[in-house]
């Protein structure tokens, strides 16, 4: 106890003192202080600038040289900050295969950590090497990667770091990493298989209600998507931001959920996310969200994370960067309708593995390539995954199960469809339901006991049957082809230019 001694007059003094002191500490408790949160989601492997066809002009944009070059200009004049990465690191460059420190991937966790990031959270792609690399892969960061919500089964903490607890400007912060409650569809089911998933809003908030008495600032690091992140935010209380990742969403400015204020940086590391906080007491003030367009400057200063890039990059030029053939048109990537590139796709391995029926996750395809010269590269970041090619039988009326699932994926977007060939799938649309009008082998109709012959990849026979062809096949035959490996030889025996069949084979009709 305080207790002022004198006549009192001084009292009166020290009692004015005393008064002035306290609302002081309490002014400077309750004056905001700023924060800048830097946050990116959803590279995949994109390490390097890449032309952006978005653009006139179709500069340079994007990867770690740009990334290193803004973040140096930003934190000069934002020396509070904190640089978050919502997942998905991984998978679509063959950066993501080669080995880096004793684990495949291991440049881009090194290039990340020389960009000055805090902590990412594990997103699906994490998964794409298998169980045991991941376990790799989160040994050998040099920053946490966090994953409140997943756990080796019979365990009972989870299998990366949960929670990242780290003070700046004053503010007490703690980032909590989780991703997607139902990953099953996402991830092939042997990498997955060792785990469990817990809710992603209860273990959200048993953390929220650990760390809120000592912190002014929580963080949810998810990859989840835009939209169950807008979910997450109603079920939860006590949080104060979620830095998402995981639908490639380009959020130009920030939502609000709940009180939570929601961002994401779109994919491919072509934006970094700048969210300008003012924290007071426990609530933040205020919260405003820019994308920043990383496009590479003329000439930029040497960084620690360009020279790692540059000479990946040379690496990569010397093994894959040899031209295999000439596109006569675009190829465009679909998801829930079919493309002429899922068609050339579908159509080679139909021939080269003399196969009834040709299929292929469309969301196994990625990006778009323009016409002209295509090399080696270009097909390993269009076909980015490690999935091998496989063989099974068929009964006819397993295919008419099978089309009336494709009907309903394309028709009402459930999920995203398969690329065909050999087959083709008629249906008409009412409302909420499909309904298969037509299906033909060859341009026969389908004998509902005739045995088929299918070629299609590992995710799709053996990871997610039931999703994508409502049945489960049996002796399924692994060639040991490399899906990638096949098309670049494909197109490298292709005699001319390379032509592909625009219709479609999954198809409404009225």
């Amino acid at each position: 106890m305080y207790i002022i001694a004198g006549n009192r007059e001084d009292r009166m003094k020290h009692f004015l003192c005393a008064v002035l002191l306290m609302a002081s500490v309490v002014g400077c408790h309750s004056k905001p202080r700023e924060l800048v949160i830097f946050h990116t989601n959803d590279i995949h492997g994109h390490f390097m600038a890449e032309p952006a066809d978005w653009r006139k002009d179709h500069a340079l944009v994007g990867g770690f040289t740009a990334l290193s070059y803004y973040l140096d200009s930003l934190r000069r004049g934002s020396p509070e900050s904190l640089y978050l990465d919502a997942g998905d690191l991984m998978t679509g460059n063959p950066v993501c295969n080669m080995e880096y420190e004793g684990v495949l991937g291991g440049a881009l966790l090194e290039m990340l950590k020389r960009c000055g990031v805090h902590a990412m959270c594990l997103g699906n792609h994490e998964f794409d090497l298998g169980a045991d690399h991941l376990r790799d892969f989160i040994a050998a960061s040099p920053f946490p990667i966090l994953c409140a919500n997943l756990r080796e089964k019979n365990a009972a903490h989870s299998l990366s770091g949960a929670v990242y607890r780290v003070e700046r400007n004053g503010i007490r912060i703690g980032v909590i990493g989780l991703m997607m409650d139902n990953p099953w569809g996402s991830v092939a089911r042997a990498a997955l298989q060792p785990f469990a998933v817990d809710s992603a809003a209860s273990t959200a908030q048993k953390y929220i209600d650990q760390l809120d008495s000592a912190t002014d600032l929580i963080v949810l690091l998810t990859h989840m998507g835009v939209e169950e992140d807008s979910l997450l935010a109603m079920k939860i209380h006590g949080a104060d931001i979620i830095v998402g990742g995981h639908s490639h969403t380009r959020l130009t400015e920030e939502m609000r959920v709940n009180g939570i204020v929601i961002v994401q940086a779109g994919s491919y590391l072509k934006n970094l996310g700048v969210l300008r906080l003012q924290v007071a007491g426990d609530s933040v003030v205020s919260a405003k969200d820019t994308l920043l367009e990383l496009m590479l400057p003329p000439n930029p200063p040497q960084s620690d994370a360009s020279v790692l890039a540059d000479s990946l990059e040379l690496l990569i030029q010397t093994q894959y960067g040899k031209i295999i053939g000439d596109l006569e048109q675009a190829w465009k990537a679909g998801y829930y309708e079919g493309s002429n590139v899922g068609n050339w796709i579908c159509d080679r391995l139909r021939e080269r593995y003399r196969a009834d029926v040709a299929l292929v996750n469309a969301g196994g395809i990625r990006g778009s390539l323009n016409p002209g010269p295509v090399s080696k590269l270009d097909i390993l970041e269009l076909l980015p995954f490690t999935n091998n090619m496989v063989l099974f039988e068929a009964k006819g009326s397993d295919l008419f199960i099978f089309a009336a699932e494709q009907a309903t994926a394309q028709g009402l977007h459930e999920h995203g469809a398969l690329e065909m060939s050999g087959m083709t799938v008629d249906y008409s649309k009412t409302n909420e339901t499909t309904k298969v009008v037509d299906v033909k082998i060859n341009g026969k109709s389908v004998v509902p006991d005739k045995i088929y012959r299918i070629v299609s990849v590992d995710y799709v026979a053996q990871s997610q049957a039931e999703r994508y062809l409502g049945f489960n096949p049996v002796d399924i035959q692994t060639t040991g082809d490399i899906i990638s490996d096949v098309i670049m030889d494909e197109i490298a025996n292709t005699k001319g230019p390379v032509r592909s069949d625009p219709n479609p084979r999954l198809r409404e009709v009225q």
